[in-house]
């Protein structure tokens, strides 16, 4: 028979095993008696009045044994069959979704008719957990008030060890979790209540003394902080911002009167109001500036602006700058990200550059710009046998931009830029292939430029016109059926800009075109006219056709490769040169009343030869044929020393001949003649380029090439005695010259060789190589070659070392978290991150927007550092958000030598480079690059960072003492990207240069005015 019920007041316990989750028959029987119903209260005391009939009329005998039968006229059952253990199920009208699930690892307690007026209660113990639809609910101690519907938590008593399982927790879905000290919730209003509470919010966390979860999990925080320490619970934050009220709601967090605490004392940072975000993900807003002075510009609010993410696929930055003395800027930033199918960013700087003063013989008024373009576009898989793709890296700056208003010290030092936009596409099995370009070079220091706009170019792979479709089995390839050929066509339109150095513009006359720049002069003929002193097409339009023929032979017993070849070249042009001798004209000054500068002939130099354009279709043919040969054979030498045996040389020559007619033979074409004005004498020229012609193209050379490698085997024994081989390359020597039998003078080429010594790398992480060069000629006194061999010379050496270069570099890195017998070369290290330009180009603090939403992308000003390495910071405004105290140090090294020997001994680059960091304690880290020029003997300008770790906030101080751009700068700010822009104390990038030299002008000049 069923159990008696309990009258009012008294209490039923159960208690099971942790690993029992579901409850006994008879009690789960009871448990759906009192189970909470969502029914009107009259319509319960009517059914409570109308049920006579209380007691189960199913004998317990005819349950089945560990299950629990339902009582079909109990109070709130709707029936048999929806009863189970630990799940509490609604009254008649409840719909089956808002059922109550719960479990606990402990015992469950109901007590009946509570003396507080509570009504039925049920308590779970230990990892308790209650769920209904999507809110769930879990701490040590949960507390069902069955008559109100409403849930309670609490955490462990004191003496239980507060865990991940016993902390009050509630949480909605996939929503934001909370923990609390004491939770409620109301499972009718579908609103909670927390005291003490904190819960995660992006990389954030936002506390409260009391939080109300409103139906539409909205939260109304009385008390609230918001900080970015992730502290044990307890524990004061280093840092928080706190208002007496806070709302949350979507992603954002609104606040009325907030201030900055650390730990607990109140700090004078007072904001009336705050929008913080909540949720992950980006958001837009206004992105604060730096601040800091700089010696000719004044001081400078820059990168302040805001940052609004368009959708998930793309986002934009607007920034500008000002500076005291009237410099200004404007820097927009588009990024766009699909994965799978394109990504890239586009930056534009604008600067209108006013430097000094007005009196200042230096004073600069310019404006500058910077464009910044990286574009990554894949239309079909590269893998594919239509494979397409567009790719850009353009970068466009002005050399007044990269000296003067760039921080990056890459910038700074950056002699030549170049730039790309590639297309190209695949079809036929990868057969053909098609490819068009725009490409820029530019010398930052001289103003050169060369463009193509564009380069168009098409690809035939190799190709056998004579192999039968149809071979017997066991066939052999016949002689004619090796023969292969292919096609390479490509048409070119190119620029070239070669400013007039500014002397030469002075005396012209035309001092108005110094400073004309290569886009001024690409937009304008007149512009290029003054600017490089011609008056030629300022583009040159070219197209080529290229079709080599080979054939390849192999002599299986003597491993003896030949391979006869003949290649055929022809160029287009649509426009050629004329060169005439005219009478020289000088100009001079206008008068005052005139309009333009006269032109006068020269009475003392009369003739001078002019290059003129002449139209017309000619087409350059070329031709060459030859014959090379190689094989390979080894020497063995039997050795034993330590654990190295043996060592085997790998000898591969190859000689090759060559032949080709001289292109300017007069067959071709190519040439015509003028008479030189100062010699009388004729000279030939080319009227593709307009070049003179200094000897002949003839080639009959015969080359030869001569690769050596020396390897060894490593021998070891590992515990089980077993015996290993290792195959090591010890160095690589490799040597090739050639001689031109059709020369008259200079026949033989120089010798060129290379070493290396992969051992090293692979065993030291230490990349050694050297390259000399010997000539066997003699040199004079300006270093021209002599046709005079050095052999005939007195001495030992038949040739000359003219030239040479060798390079040395390694990483170290060592420490507790990497370490081996006490210290661990790390292979590979940072020498392979080091290449190139970033690839990420232009990217914001923190991960790129759109691509990431885990991180977030709060409005923040740029990351300019190309490609983070990992463990080290990356600069933004001086701040070093992500410093690696994890590795105690680490030390790269390199060092570079170089000399030439033509005529007079030439001392080249002799410089050691290091970049070293190291912690002085585990909060504490040291880094640092510099070096030494052994030439000037004097240090490379080095730089140091002096970085300390507060758990939640960084400190950094970064240093420059010599050279031209001597600084520092102090930071302290939060490590968190939500609120680094906002919690960033610093102490601006000041200039150390020039502040003597500044101070002296003033004085000067404040005595010149008294005068």
């Amino acid at each position: 028979m069923r159990p008696r019920r309990p009258t009012s007041g008294s209490t039923l316990c159960v208690r099971y095993r942790p690993s029992v989750l579901a409850l006994a028959a008879g009690f789960a029987l009871w448990l759906a008696s009192a189970a909470p119903t969502v029914r009107p209260a009259a319509a319960q005391a009517q059914e409570a009045l109308s049920d006579t009939t209380r007691r189960d009329t199913v004998p317990a005998d005819s349950r089945r044994p560990g299950r629990a039968r339902p009582d079909s006229l109990a109070r709130g059952r709707a029936g048999p069959g929806r009863t189970g253990a630990g799940r509490g199920e609604g009254g008649a009208g409840q719909a089956p979704g808002e059922a109550v699930q719960f479990s606990a690892s402990d015992s469950l307690v109901v007590v009946f008719g509570t003396e507080n007026d509570t009504g039925d209660v049920g308590i779970l113990y230990g990892n308790a957990e209650v769920k209904q639809q999507k809110a769930t609910l879990s701490a040590y101690e949960v507390q069902m008030l069955f008559d109100r519907n409403q849930l309670r938590a609490v955490g462990p008593p004191s003496g239980v060890r507060a865990d991940s399982g016993t902390v009050p927790r509630f949480q909605r879905g996939g929503g934001k979790a909370f923990t609390g000290r004491e939770l409620s919730f109301d499972m009718e209003t579908r609103r909670g209540r927390i005291v003490k509470a904190r819960t995660r919010a992006r990389q954030a966390f936002i506390q409260g003394d009391a939080v109300r979860v409103a139906e539409d999990s909205t939260l109304y925080i009385r008390g609230g902080r918001y900080t970015t320490c992730d502290c044990p619970r307890g524990e004061t934050p280093s840092y928080s911002l706190r208002a007496n009220k806070m709302k949350v709601q979507g992603q954002w967090a609104y606040t009325g009167p907030i201030q900055l605490f650390i730990f607990n004392i109140p700090m004078p940072l007072v904001l009336p109001f705050a929008f913080l975000p909540a949720t992950p993900g980006r958001h837009g807003g206004i992105i604060p500036p730096s601040y800091g002075s700089n010696n000719r510009r004044g001081f400078y609010l820059r990168d302040f602006g805001y940052y609004w993410p368009i959708n998930d696929y793309m986002d934009l930055q607007l920034t500008g700058s000002l500076w005291s003395r009237g410099s200004w800027g404007i820097s927009p930033t588009f990024r766009y990200n699909r994965r799978y199918y394109y990504d890239g960013d586009l930056r534009v700087d604008y600067i209108r550059n006013i430097a000094g003063d007005v009196v200042d013989r230096d004073y600069l008024n310019r404006t500058t710009a910077n464009i910044v373009w990286s574009h990554n576009q894949q239309f079909t898989p590269s893998q594919a046998p239509n494979a397409s793709s567009l790719t850009a890296d353009v970068d466009l700056a002005s050399e007044t931009y990269r000296r003067q208003i760039s921080d990056d010290y890459r910038d700074n030092v950056t002699q030549k830029t170049s730039s790309s936009i590639n297309f190209r596409k695949q079809w036929n099995n990868g057969n053909q292939r098609i490819s068009l370009q725009l490409s820029q070079t530019q010398n930052l220091r001289t103003g050169e430029a060369d463009l193509t706009m564009p380069s168009f170019s098409f690809n035939q792979n190799r190709i056998k016109p004579f192999a039968r479709e149809r071979r017997g089995v066991g066939g052999e390839e016949r002689w004619y059926e090796k023969i292969t050929t292919s096609y390479d066509g490509s048409l070119n339109n190119n620029f070239s800009f070669t400013p007039l150095d500014d002397s030469t513009l002075v005396n012209r006359g035309d001092s108005s075109a110094i400073g004309t720049s290569w886009y001024d002069a690409l937009l304008s003929q007149s512009a290029y006219e003054r600017a490089t002193g011609t008056n030629e097409q300022r583009f040159d339009f070219s197209a080529e056709h290229r079709i080599p023929v080979s054939a390849s032979f192999h002599v299986p017993r003597y491993d003896f490769n030949f391979t006869p070849n003949f290649t055929y070249r022809e160029e287009w042009y649509p426009r050629t040169k004329r060169k005439a001798v005219r009478r020289r004209t000088h100009a001079s000054p206008p008068d005052s009343d005139a309009d333009s500068t006269r032109f006068f002939l020269d009475s003392q130099t009369r003739r001078e030869v002019v290059t003129l354009t002449e139209p017309g279709f000619f087409a350059a043919r070329e031709f060459d044929l030859g014959v090379s040969s190689s094989t390979r054979f080894y020497g063995f030498f039997p050795f034993r020393a330590g654990p190295l045996k043996n060592l085997r040389h790998t000898v591969e020559p190859s000689l090759s001949f060559n032949y080709a007619p001289d292109a300017y033979a007069g067959i071709f074409g190519r040439t015509r003649s003028y008479i030189d004005p100062d010699t009388d004498e004729r000279v030939r020229y080319d009227i593709t380029d307009g070049n003179d012609i200094r000897g002949s193209t003839a080639q009959q050379s015969l080359s030869f090439r001569l690769d050596n490698t020396f390897e060894t085997k490593q021998i070891s024994v590992d515990s089980t005695g077993a015996t290993n081989e290792e195959t090591l390359r010890l160095l690589t020597l490799d040597a090739d010259a050639r001689y031109n039998f059709a020369a008259d003078s200079l026949g033989l080429s120089d010798v060129d060789m290379s070493l290396r010594f992969p051992v090293l790398q692979k065993k030291f992480d230490v990349s050694a190589r050297a390259s000399m060069t010997f000539s066997p000629y003699v040199y004079d006194e300006n270093g021209r070659k002599l046709n005079r061999l050095v052999a005939d010379e007195p001495g030992l050496f038949p040739a000359r070392l003219s030239q040479f270069r060798a390079s040395i570099s390694t990483d170290f890195s060592g420490g507790d978290a990497e370490t081996t017998g006490g210290r661990r070369r790390r292979r590979g290290g940072r020498r392979r991150q080091r290449g190139g330009r970033d690839q990420g180009r232009t990217s914001f603090a923190g991960a790129r927007a759109g691509i990431d939403p885990s991180t977030g992308g709060t409005a923040q000003a740029p990351d300019r550092t190309p490609g983070n390495v990992a463990g080290r910071s990356s600069l933004r405004q001086g701040v070093r958000p992500y410093a690696n105290f994890a590795i105690p140090w680490e030390l790269s090294l390199d060092l570079s030598y170089a000399f030439r020997n033509e005529g007079e001994f030439e001392q080249g680059n002799f410089i050691l480079n290091s970049d070293f960091s190291f912690n002085v304690t585990p909060k504490w880290r040291v880094s640092g690059v510099g070096g030494y020029d052994f030439n000037a003997g004097e240090l490379v300008p080095p730089r140091l960072d002096i970085t300390r770790d507060f758990q939640c906030w960084q400190m950094s101080f970064t240093w420059t003492p010599i050279g031209p751009r001597q600084s520092y700068r102090f930071n302290l700010h939060v490590k968190s990207g939500v609120l680094r822009d906002l919690l960033n104390l610093r102490l601006p990038n000041s200039d150390v240069k020039g502040r003597f030299t500044g101070a002296l002008r003033g004085v000067a000049r404040q005595a010149t005015q008294q005068r």
